[in-house]
Parts: structure tokens; sequence; C-alpha cells
């Protein structure tokens, strides 16, 4: 979901050039951010002075105290945030939560009485906090000749990010059909890259990367290898 905010927060930078943006997250997450101009990452350290009800109030101080600004955009959406933006409501500025459309998921995946229809995609989701507070703009269709960089193979090379994971298991897609999928690009004229993290995580990835030809390994002291 992280991951997901980057487009368009680069996107909102883009289209209002005189903007900023604060973002605050997992201190470990500040690594998906680096370049992104304009952009100051402010990672909180979640599990441990900054975990819990004390942990978000210390987290309220530090914002109050150390920036000024005139909109908050939760993109979360869950109750530490929305914690979060109680207090910072005391700021009176323009405030918006993204609508997550939990009923719509619950009524697609419930067991009975489904309800087939479209979800929104998340990034749309994201978009449209900042269209509430006023910033009109929207995403440009992935143009699929982009997606193409010169690589190690001969013409063009096609390079897919699979990140099989999630916190919470209903949220993950079965890890056989997931190498269904991954088999299916494992061929010429593309490369294959694995996210995850934790010792279970990192297994799975390193025997898939002896497994598949066409992926790509990383190692933390020198980035990604063949």
């Amino acid at each position: 979901d992280l991951a997901l905010t980057i487009p368009v927060v680069k996107r909102f930078l883009d289209c209002y050039p005189e903007k900023k943006i604060i973002f605050l997250s997992d201190q470990n997450m500040a690594g998906l951010f680096e370049g992104i101009d304009r952009l100051l990452f402010i990672g909180v350290d979640l599990k441990g002075k900054q975990k819990g009800l004390f942990g978000i109030y210390h987290i309220f101080q530090l914002l109050k105290r150390n920036y000024s600004f005139d909109a908050i955009a939760d993109l979360h959406g869950v109750i530490r945030s929305y914690l979060l933006t109680l207090l910072l409501r005391t700021l009176k500025k323009p405030l918006a939560v993204i609508d997550k459309g939990r009923f719509e998921k619950f009524a697609l995946t419930r067991k009975e009485n489904k309800i087939y229809r479209p979800l929104k995609h998340t990034t749309e989701r994201y978009t449209a906090v900042f269209r509430e507070l006023g910033f009109s703009f929207e995403l440009p269709m992935p143009d699929p000749s982009q997606m193409r960089t010169n690589g190690t193979h001969k013409g063009s090379v096609i390079r897919i990010g699979f990140a099989p994971f999630a916190k919470h298991l209903p949220k993950m897609y079965v890890l056989d059909k997931m190498l269904e999928v991954i088999s299916h690009f494992n061929k010429e004229g593309y490369e294959l890259y694995f996210f995850g993290g934790g010792a279970v995580e990192r297994a799975f990835i390193q025997e898939w990367e002896r497994r598949f030809t066409y992926a790509k390994a990383f190692d933390r002291n020198s980035g990604w290898k063949g």
C-alpha cells in the first residue's frame, strides 16, 4: 500500500510545483521515498518510542513543534492514523481521510450474497484524498513502451517486481498461483524482482532467485545483480 502512494505524490508534486509534501510513515520505509524532490520523509519508530497511544501523542507533538501545514491528508485509514488526525484537527487545517471502501470489499468477499462491483484502484483512492483537499489532478495512464529499458538481454527488457507477501494472510494471493504468474514471465526479455522482508519471506525469495532463470537477486551491499 505504501509503495502505491509513490506515483500519487509524485504526480501531485509535478502538478503543483510550488507545494511540498511532509510524508510521515514507518522509519523502515524511508528508502522508498529517496530522491523525490520537495518531499520530506519523517520516519517514526512505531515499535519503539512511538508505539501505542503515548507514541501517537509524541508524533503529534513532533509535527506540531517542527512543521507547519496547509492541509493534512490521511492516506492510511487505520486506527493509529485516525487517532493522529483527531489530534491534528486541533491545528484547524483542511483535513481529508482516505475512503478505503471497506463495505464494497466486504460485499465482494463475503461467502453469500456477494455484490460483484468493480472496486476503485488504491491509487485512485489516494488521489481522491488530494482532490477532497482541493488539489485536482489525474494519474496518467501507463505507457507500456516506458516499461522497457536497455538490459542485459538482446533488445529491450521488461522489468517486473513481485511483492507476494502481506502482513495479513487473507490479503495474499495463493503462493502456488503466484508461482504460476512468475513462471509465465520467466523468459527472455524479462527481469524479475522479488520484494519481501523477514526471515521466512527472505527464505522464499532466495529460493525463487535460484529457481527462476531471469530473477535478479538483491545484495544489500552491492544492490541488484544477476
